[in-house]
């Protein structure tokens, strides 16, 4: 049954780490470009691009679209170190086409608007602990649109979390998978006064049948 609303494949680790980083591409090109023609605001990276730290091309899935006063903004943080723990963890990827310019230019062209109007989306979570040595370079990046950015959706822990990143100045929440316990999905209202933007979500279990 087709889904009611345009939705969005991002890009998890686990592809990566089997080695099918292009068989996602190849999977979910389609579904990806048709979005051009059902959002407004879509841009997508080129790619692949070149990624001089690991010496080889990736396929870094980064887009944003505008939705009613709304930046959402899909960040491709996933690790291409494979089979190491280094895996596991995000990487702002900060070189020429990597995620995190890809970002900067997404801020940089938001138009004027109430507070808290972007919204990123991952499957990695940019959790302060996990970040090591990159969480300055990306407080850095953000801190002109301090106030801008509402916060992040993520996965990747296996958990249902929300929590305050205080230096970045924004929201994290991540959601549970949906195979390996209870099947949760966050449903999030939004609402806007014209000043600022405000979310409320609720997480809903789905009943075995």
């Amino acid at each position: 049954e087709a889904m009611p609303a345009p939705w969005i494949p991002l890009i998890g680790d686990n592809p990566i780490q089997v080695g099918e980083e292009t068989g996602f591409e190849d999977t979910f090109s389609g579904q990806l470009d048709a979005l051009g023609a059902e959002v407004g605001g879509w841009v997508r990276a080129p790619l692949p691009v070149d990624n001089p730290i690991m010496g080889v091309q990736s396929w870094l899935q980064n887009f944003h679209l505008d939705h009613k006063g709304v930046r959402f903004v899909g960040l491709d943080w996933n690790s291409r170190e494979i089979g190491t723990a280094w895996g596991e963890l995000p990487d702002l990827h900060d070189f020429s086409g990597g995620t995190l310019p890809f970002l900067v230019d997404a801020l940089e062209t938001l138009p004027d608007g109430p507070r808290d109007r972007v919204i990123l989306l991952s499957h990695m979570p940019l959790v302060p602990g996990l970040m090591l040595d990159e969480q300055a370079d990306f407080l850095a990046a953000v801190e002109p649109w301090r106030g801008a950015i509402w916060g992040q959706h993520a996965g990747h822990l296996h958990g249902n979390g929300e929590a305050t990143w205080e230096e970045a100045g924004f929201e994290i929440r991540t959601t549970d998978a949906t195979w390996d316990d209870v099947n949760t999905y966050r449903l999030v209202e939004v609402w806007s006064d014209g000043v600022s933007f405000t979310y409320v979500d609720e997480l809903i279990e789905v009943p075995d049948e």
